[in-house]
């Protein structure tokens, strides 16, 4: 016989309250006058359809209502602050950095202290916080700037516990911490069994897991604790070394399933710690080939650019907006509403030798080469504060993107080249020059046809003509003689440069240059180097074409171009 909620499944959308699911709401979200779940769904529908148009509000009032209504229910923090005047969060979950500090910013993190005050505020609001406490310097590690030794996480930890049963008297909601220590920090055995002697009663805790640790733990091999931190004398003389396969320092290894095996048993016992198994969430991480998940956002700054489908755009462009990045010119469209503020964060400037420059938070992953030969490349993603001087980072290798669709043409990009290069923006007109030596001996009108000046002039009459100048235009008029220069005067390409963001006085690669269409970036590349470019060295010793000008912003902006097409400058 078939089962009846499958038969007929409309039934469950009209399942009768239960007495003691009504109580049970009604205790823990029901405000002021409510006595009713239909009036606490009624504040909730009102507060949620708030944030619509003022016009659609009483329509989606009643959308909101009526799922409500119908059972679907919203997260705890939701139901207890919409539409009140509580100072409350409606976001249940944050995420907590702690640095290595106690009060200043150290890598992007802030202090411990700063931490503790600013998860107090969360929890005041009626947030669960969640911490990574794996920073910290080990007990015992040395202390320079207080010569010192540390006290270790687990006593801090003891700090934001008491934080929280504070917190949490003043208000009507249990606190909510979680802590992470990873496995490899050299307090581990003191994290495991904090609970023991009930200790940090305020917190959930789970381990974080490594991919090594748990192939250490199968085939039955040591594991080493490590820590970038100097250890205290004590650590030294019981045998604590600098690692020689990576950053950092070894404070102790010990058996890989011993530690397994505390994890268990106190799990047993107490029901914690978990585990958290950081790499293999890594990898079930369908955005894995751009980021690395951690305790915090990754960010980068507004101006930031950005390679698309559409062409670049800085990340400003691109709030709340999806769209298709490219990578390594392959096409990726975002599985959610684009970039999204996360307010004022420390940022580090990470700059390449050859000038490539990028401003983001320190937790932000990039690529490192870990090894490279003639017919290999191997690499890793690290967070930036992890980088080191002398340390290779891949860039997007973009010759597989054959262009891009966009604002702009060709010739439209070439005439801007050479405005940008040799040129002259007035407020009236733009005047485009080309100069040669050999103009100086021209007999009358004619010019040497086989001299690269007469081609370039050829080339940006043909593009000016693209413009819709008048009738009359003449293009290029006779050369000064006396200066080897000869002179092309537009209104046109005027109107284009200041469209473009140009100003008399600061004619540069703008902005929306650099968001326009693949085919303009040929063109002003071209341009830009026929008027300010050269040719050096020999076919023996290597050929290079550079480009010269005071303006480095420029250059950065002609890089960045470059690479987009595919060129590494």
């Amino acid at each position: 016989m078939p089962h009846p909620s499958l038969d007929q499944p409309q039934r469950l959308t009209h399942l009768a309250p239960q007495a003691i699911s009504e109580e049970v709401l009604l205790e823990k979200y029901s405000k002021g006058n409510e006595r009713t779940i239909l009036e606490v769904n009624q504040r909730v529908a009102r507060a949620l359809a708030a944030a619509e148009l003022p016009e659609q509000q009483k329509l989606w009032e009643a959308r909101f209502l009526q799922a409500l209504q119908s059972g679907f229910l919203p997260a705890g923090r939701i139901q207890s602050a919409a539409g009140t005047n509580l100072a409350a969060t409606l976001i249940n979950c944050f995420v907590q950095p702690v640095g290595d500090s106690i009060a200043h910013v150290e890598d992007g993190h802030p202090g411990i202290y700063t931490a503790l005050t600013e998860a107090a505020e969360t929890m005041r609001r009626g947030g669960g916080v969640g911490y990574d406490f794996s920073r910290i310097r080990p007990r015992g590690a040395w202390v320079g700037s207080t010569q010192s030794s540390a006290s270790g996480p687990v006593s801090y930890m003891r700090v934001f516990d008491r934080s929280c049963e504070t917190v949490e008297s003043a208000g009507a909601r249990r606190g909510a911490q979680m802590g992470v220590l990873r496995c490899d920090h050299p307090d581990i055995e003191e994290f495991i069994h904090a609970k023991d002697t009930g200790d940090l009663k305020n917190f959930n805790i789970s381990v974080g897991i490594t991919d090594a640790f748990m192939q250490a733990v199968q085939q039955d091999g040591p594991f080493s604790l490590v820590h970038r931190a100097e250890p205290g004398s004590a650590q030294k003389e019981a045998g604590a070394y600098q690692a020689k396969d990576g950053p950092g320092w070894v404070y102790r290894t010990l058996p890989a399933r011993e530690l397994w095996d505390q994890i268990m048993r106190s799990t047993y016992d107490h029901a914690e710690p978990g585990v958290l198994f950081l790499d293999h969430i890594n990898r079930d991480n369908n955005l894995a080939y751009c980021e690395t998940i951690a305790s915090t956002n990754p960010c980068v700054v507004a101006d930031t650019w950005v390679m698309t489908t559409e062409g670049a755009r800085q990340v400003k462009t691109l709030v709340n907006r999806p769209f298709v990045a490219v990578v390594n010119g392959k096409a990726y469209a975002t599985e959610s509403q684009g970039f999204f503020a996360t307010g004022t964060k420390p940022v580090l400037h990470l700059r390449t030798q050859e000038g490539f420059e990028l401003r983001l938070t320190g937790d932000h992953p990039v690529r490192r080469v870990t090894k490279k030969s003639r017919y290999t490349l191997e690499s890793e993603w690290v967070a930036t504060n992890e980088l080191k001087p002398a340390d290779e980072i891949l860039l997007h290798d973009h010759r597989a993107l054959a262009g891009w669709d966009g604002a702009q043409t060709e010739a439209e990009g070439f005439l801007m080249g050479l405005l940008i290069g040799d040129g002259t923006l007035k407020s009236d007109k733009a005047v485009i020059s080309v100069w040669a030596p050999e103009l100086k001996v021209v007999n009358g009108d004619t010019y040497p046809a086989a001299h690269g000046a007469t081609a370039l002039m050829q080339a940006a009459q043909a593009a000016a003509l693209t413009l819709p100048h008048r009738s009359d235009f003449a293009g290029f008029q006779r050369p000064i003689v006396s200066r080897g220069e000869a002179r092309m005067a537009s209104a046109p390409l005027r109107d284009l440069a200041l469209m473009l963001g140009a100003t008399p006085g600061n004619k540069t690669i703008t902005p929306a240059m650099e968001a326009a269409s693949s085919d303009f970036y040929r063109g002003l590349l071209r341009g830009l180097i026929d008027a300010d470019g050269s040719v050096q060295g020999t076919q023996e010793k290597g050929v290079s074409v550079r480009l010269t000008q005071s303006d480095e912003a420029l250059l950065k902006a002609a890089q960045r171009m470059l690479l987009r097409l595919g060129i590494v400058a």
